[in-house]
């Protein structure tokens, strides 16, 4: 039987502020240098709805105090108030084509085809206008923007996926018009120009909709402030150094959790 040691912490002097200050310095990062993009997934922003598991008590992943409406980080499970709202800086788009298995045969993600629409085009179209494979999931086209959410209290930022899709896409539209749209004078004074998607917040939001086949909260986009009125310079590089990494394929992403509600469905997909 091996003797089990302990180690009493002995008290000692403490170190000057300053000298700890600077190991928290040298030892930025220390512990992650192996660390690859396969090895952690930026999460992805959602909105739960009355049938997602982090509002249903009875689910095995429930979140106290979740509630329909809200934003859900579905790597932390951190929920934000929809109302209230988040601040979040674009940094890049993608149109993508998720595939998953319908609600009757127990759900969930199957596959990201990326942008190709191969598989969807494939597909048969149902009498809702869903694309179906032809092993019975559905292939549903969501708009993806990859961006920064910003905490303007604590200053600080976080890297996340917001997904789009069904009656969603419409708002993908216009928000894509406002970002496409947007003009601001050119630093030579000479005319105007469309500056980087990252160059202006948004104000995220959520809202009841409805239709014939049910009810669901959706987003709600408006234009909030430019970047640097909100981090200066280091937030409007830190969105730039984002959207390279995104570029260069050094971003894994979060899985989907839920696919959106059958009510959304939108037979008029981007």
């Amino acid at each position: 039987m091996t003797e089990k040691k302990e180690v009493a912490l002995k008290k000692e002097t403490p170190i000057a502020n300053a000298e700890l200050d600077a190991m928290l310095m040298e030892d930025a990062g220390a512990g992650t240098e192996f660390m690859s993009k396969d090895d952690f997934a930026i999460p992805r922003i959602s909105i739960l709805q009355s049938g997602s598991d982090q509002v249903k008590k009875s689910s095995g992943g429930y979140i106290q105090g979740a509630e329909e409406g809200m934003f859900f980080d579905n790597i932390s499970n951190e929920i934000k108030d929809g109302g209230e709202g988040l601040i979040f800086i674009p940094v890049s788009y993608r149109r993508a084509h998720i595939e998953w298995k319908p609600r009757t045969a127990g759900g969930g993600f199957v596959a990201d085809h990326g942008i190709s629409d191969e598989e969807y085009k494939a597909c048969e179209v149902d009498d809702k206008g869903n694309h179906i494979t032809a092993d019975g999931n559905e292939i549903v086209p969501t708009a993806e923007y990859y961006g920064l959410v910003v905490d303007e209290e604590k200053k600080t930022t976080k890297q996340v996926v917001i997904s789009l899709a069904k009656s969603q896409l419409k708002k993908a539209r216009r928000w894509n018009t406002l970002i496409n749209q947007l003009q601001i004078p050119k630093p030579d004074g000479k005319g105007t120009m469309n500056p980087a998607m990252f160059y202006m917040a948004y104000k995220l939001t959520t809202v009841p909709e409805s239709n014939d086949n049910g009810s669901w909260f959706g987003i709600s986009v408006a234009a909030y402030k430019p970047t640097t009125e909100i981090g200066g310079v280091e937030l409007y590089m830190a969105a730039r150094e984002f959207r390279k990494a995104v570029i260069g394929g050094d971003v894994k992403v979060a899985n989907p959790v839920e696919m959106a509600s059958d009510a959304e469905s939108d037979s008029d997909p981007m």
